[in-house]
Parts: structure tokens; C-alpha cells; sequence
């Protein structure tokens, strides 16, 4: 054989050794290449946190209707404080027909419960409502819609003891300090005295 031609395939066998040698070296020291795959878009939103609504309380169990009157009451030149509660029997027999007597006298409650326990807010609390001469500054004034002499009914009651567990609550008035209208003025009708009243109180206390 030829010296060149030998040469020349010797070389050819060479070459291809060493390139074989090479493409295993490059595919034994390359690196594993890691592919980050981005989770879905709802799991990387953080889930709002579910709040538990606030449960009212039985002192705050109440059910009423606004019918603000434009007298009989004046906006103070200071935030009140409640100290007292003073329940008045109105001596007619329906709400409508009282609304129109506080008009005419330019007198009002806060609060008036008719004889089903119908409950109408007639004047803010912050306001100070024209129902017991001397006594309005710091007070809440309740009207019954109640004949002395005739029977409160139970719907009435309980719609009044709800009422004044949410005032109590809310105003942090003492129990002795929820008052008939008659305590106040001899001049006052009123059936809520004695065991009566205290047993309105009684029930109160259970309600807050």
C-alpha cells in the first residue's frame, strides 16, 4: 500500500476517535436544565379569608319604623348622655291619633309603641325630645299607647322590654333608672309602678 494513502486513512480513523470522544464528554458534563412550570393562576392568589358576620345580641333584637315628627324636640349643643329612661302612657288608644296630639301640644317621645307592639322611632336619640318637663336633657322618652285602668297587651310589653334592653345596653343605664312618667310628675297617669315595673326590669336584665 501506499505510504501517503495509509497516512491519509489513519488520520481519517483518527479524526473520527476524537470526535466521537468529544461529543461524549460534552454530553456527560452538560448540566440538567430544570423547567420551572408557573402553577395556574388561581393558586397563587391567596384566598380571601371568610369573615363570620357579627351575631346581634338579644338586647339588640329589635324591630321598628322611622316616622320622625319636625316638633316637639331641639338638637342639643352637646353630645347627650342617658341616664335615664322614662315611660309614658299616653291615655289614647292609637298611634295615629297620638302623632297628631304631640303636634298639636309641640311635645314627642323618642321612641312610641302602639297597643301590637308596633314600634316607631319618632325623634332621634340625640336629640332632645319635648315628654317630661325638667327631665329631657338626659333622657329617653318612651310613649305606650295605653289607657290607665285598661291592660297592657303582651305584644306591647314585650316590645317594650326589647326596647329598653337595646337602650340599656347601648347607653349603659342603670336598671333602677328606667322610670314610669308618674315617679316624675303625680300629675302623670301611669299603670307601670311598683311589682309592675319591676318586673319590666327583671325582664330587661335577662335580655342583655
Amino acid at each position: 500500500m501506499d505510504n501517503g494513502l495509509f497516512k491519509a486513512i489513519m488520520a481519517t480513523v483518527i479524526g473520527g476517535i476524537i470526535l466521537l470522544y468529544l461529543q461524549y464528554k460534552i454530553f456527560e458534563d452538560s448540566t440538567p436544565v430544570t423547567i420551572h412550570v408557573q402553577p395556574p393562576l388561581q393558586s397563587v392568589i391567596p384566598q380571601a379569608k371568610t369573615v363570620e358576620p357579627l351575631q346581634p345580641t338579644k338586647a339588640l333584637d329589635i324591630d321598628l319604623t322611622t316616622q320622625f315628627v319636625d316638633i316637639g324636640y331641639k338638637e342639643p349643643t352637646i353630645p347627650r348622655t342617658i341616664k335615664e329612661i322614662i315611660i309614658v302612657d299616653t291615655q289614647t288608644r292609637n298611634i295615629k291619633f297620638e302623632i297628631r296630639e304631640l303636634k298639636k301640644y309641640r311635645v314627642a317621645y323618642h321612641y312610641l309603641i302602639g297597643p301590637y307592639g308596633e314600634i316607631k322611632l319618632l325623634v332621634k336619640e340625640s336629640n332632645v325630645a319635648y315628654h317630661t318637663g325638667g327631665r329631657n336633657e338626659n333622657s329617653i322618652g318612651i310613649g305606650l299607647i295605653h289607657v290607665s285602668g285598661e291592660e297592657y297587651s303582651s305584644l306591647q310589653l314585650d316590645s317594650l322590654i326589647s326596647l329598653l334592653a337595646n337602650i340599656v345596653n347601648r347607653h349603659n343605664v342603670r336598671l333602677s333608672m328606667i322610670r314610669a312618667s308618674s315617679q316624675i310628675n303625680q300629675k302623670k297617669k301611669s299603670d307601670l309602678f311598683g311589682a309592675i315595673l319591676n318586673k319590666i326590669r327583671e325582664q330587661v336584665k335577662t335580655r342583655l
